[in-house]
């Protein structure tokens, strides 16, 4: 043996001695009742510490999904204040001009205001109308009657009044609406026969435009649209 391997022992031995006394040192540790305390100590605090941060994070949650809801509340209160005050405005507003004009200019202006309210409808409804008749009379043209004569055709044609000779979709709603106005109570278009198309009819009643009379199929009316 050569003074290297004797050099190698030694130090074997010696690493071997300082791992036992570590070993040993090891095991009095674990054996001592502080040490243990000391490991259940850490492991408590562990769990408080995973314990206390999900309910954290579970708080944190609950304290969004209030702060949202409060948002929301606040802004739909605030619209609705800002709603109120001008509300409240307006009505300081006409208080004021109703405390600083005399009744009979009061009565006036409402009069006034009721007429040109009136005129502006009835020049809403004749430009409707206008467009109405325009439209029927593009795609829903007059139609011959069956067996119109020649005759009866020149007729028409010479504003003689013969029986008639065309059906008008146009002119059956101008006279429906001419009832809707004139006899509110019985608005009733009576369908005699030889004196309407049938399918121009059936158009208005499969859209929902009018309605037949409750006891009498002969007689129809227009639908209250604002009832």
């Amino acid at each position: 043996m050569d003074a290297a391997d004797r050099k190698r022992r030694v130090i074997l031995r010696a690493e071997r001695a300082r791992l036992r006394r570590d070993l040993l040192r090891m095991q009095e540790l674990n054996a001592s009742p502080d040490c243990a305390g000391i490991v259940d100590h850490a492991a408590a605090a562990v769990f408080r510490l995973h314990r206390d941060g999900a309910q954290l994070q579970a708080a944190v949650a609950h304290a969004t999904t209030e702060l949202a809801n409060d948002r929301r509340t606040l802004a739909a209160e605030t619209a609705l204040l800002k709603e109120t005050r001008a509300i409240h405005t307006s009505l300081s507003e006409t208080l004021r001009q109703l405390e600083t004009t005399d009744p009979a200019t009061r009565v006036q202006s409402a009069v006034d205001a009721k007429r040109t309210e009136l005129g502006d409808l009835r020049k809403l409804t004749s430009q409707s109308m206008g467009r109405l008749l325009k439209f029927l009379e593009a795609y829903y043209p007059s139609v011959d009657a069956p067996n119109a004569s020649p005759v009866q055709k020149r007729a028409r044609l010479l504003d003689a009044p013969p029986p008639p000779t065309s059906f008008s979709l146009k002119d059956m709603i101008e006279d429906l609406m001419n009832l809707s106005v004139s006899d509110e109570h019985g608005p009733y278009y009576r369908l005699e026969e030889g004196h309407y198309h049938g399918p121009y009819v059936q158009l208005l009643l499969d859209a929902g435009v009018v309605t037949y009379h409750p006891k009498d199929a002969t007689r129809i009316r227009l639908v209250d649209f604002g009832g």
